[in-house]
């Protein structure tokens, strides 16, 4: 993660944090009160309005840039990158957070591909309705040019060069209530676009969080959220996996969740960050692509000047309880299992040096299903 990123996810814990503490905040809660009369003293230092940006260069080596089962051939690449960060964090009026990214990388060595292209951007507005109320609305959007795994919604494994478009608008209302918790109702309005010869779709759901601080500003927070897919043309199948014509699929999916982010110390060095989550995914045909996945992520991050390090896993498990591999009995079944470590190191100024290093192994009973990679890359930041 970029240090603009980081940026922009602290700026928008700043803005959303300045009201929670002011809603929150109760007779004789003055922890929350120094908080507020600290923030706007920032405010007052620096304005409301705050810019970032971010240049990256480096060079790296990927293997197995197919993610193929059989083919694991890899390339050096070249890796040039750029972050735009702009926030407003007020205690009064409107929130507002905008981050744009692009990244590319350049492939040395691979015929069948010249490179992977990223695209994010996000606006984010949110505002205090009342003394206990908080609106907000996010824009998203992502493109992805690269190779994608997409067997997790098909009955074969799946990899594939292609484009993808993501457009999504998020609408939400906190409640805050005393002792610094609140609760969060939101939804998703979302558009997926796909290069042939795969199904672009629309998504939409609700969600419901609880949230809150404790400690050292540490946060927990539980959520279930509910959606239903549709698309376009892709139809349904039976029990068995066989189509059904004149049919058009849908995935009805619930997700439940907890994560804890937990500050360790008083000066903030050491801080993790723990994920829980439970998918039921149903089709809306006989059942043949339903799944259920659980996915356990654990991220530790020690910051001292100059040294900013993370380190992160996750574990993934679906199970496909219609999908038959081959001829056994046996249901199909996936274990992810990924790592990854990210070493920052400012250099004085604006510069920043950086190595960082990803891992992932795919393990399944079905034998094209499995396939490992790996990536590594340092370069250099520009922070300014």
């Amino acid at each position: 993660m970029s240090s603009a990123v980081q940026r922009f996810v602290a700026a928008c814990i700043c803005a959303s944090s300045s009201l929670s503490m002011v809603a929150a905040a109760g007779p004789g809660e003055s922890a929350d009160a120094k908080m507020a009369s600290e923030l706007d003293g920032a405010v007052k230092a620096f304005g409301p309005w705050q810019h970032f940006y971010s240049v990256s260069t480096g060079i790296g080596y990927r293997d197995n840039v197919l993610l193929s089962a059989v083919d694991d051939r890899g390339t050096p690449f070249i890796h040039t990158s750029g972050d735009i960060t702009i926030a407003r964090s007020a205690q009064e009026g409107a929130q507002v957070n905008v981050f744009l990214s692009i990244e590319d990388n350049r492939f040395l060595d691979a015929p069948d591909l010249e490179g992977e292209r990223f695209i994010m951007g996000q606006a984010q507005v949110r505002h205090d309705l009342n003394d206990f109320y908080e609106g907000g609305l996010t824009f998203q959007y992502l493109m992805q040019d690269q190779v994608l795994d997409i067997s997790e919604d098909f009955s074969t494994p799946l990899r594939l060069p292609t484009i993808a478009h993501s457009y999504s608008l998020r609408p939400d209302v906190r409640r805050y209530f005393n002792g610094g918790w609140w609760m969060e109702l939101g939804g998703l309005f979302a558009r997926q676009e796909l290069d042939t010869p795969l199904d672009s779709y629309w998504e939409q759901g609700a969600r419901i969080g609880f949230s809150g601080y404790y400690g050292r500003r540490s946060q927990w927070e539980i959520y279930g959220q509910f959606g239903d897919r549709r698309y376009d043309t892709r139809t349904t199948t039976d029990s068995q996996g066989f189509s059904l014509p004149g049919t058009r699929l849908s995935y009805f999916q619930q997700e439940y969740g907890f994560r804890l982010r937990h500050v360790w110390d008083d000066a903030k060095h050491f801080r993790t960050t723990s994920r829980l989550n439970i998918q039921l995914t149903e089709d809306s045909g006989g059942g043949y692509f339903d799944y259920q996945r659980v996915q356990l992520q654990q991220q530790l991050q020690w910051k001292a000047e100059p040294w900013d390090i993370t380190v992160n896993g996750k574990l993934s498990t679906y199970r496909y309880p219609l999908q038959n591999v081959g001829t056994a009995a046996e249901v199909r079944e996936r274990l992810i299992v990924s790592a990854g470590v990210n070493i920052r190191r400012n250099l004085g100024g604006p510069w920043i040096a950086f190595l960082s290093a990803e891992w992932e192994d795919n393990l399944s009973n079905e034998p094209l299903d499995e396939y490992r990679s790996m990536s590594v890359m340092t370069g250099v930041t520009l922070d300014f």
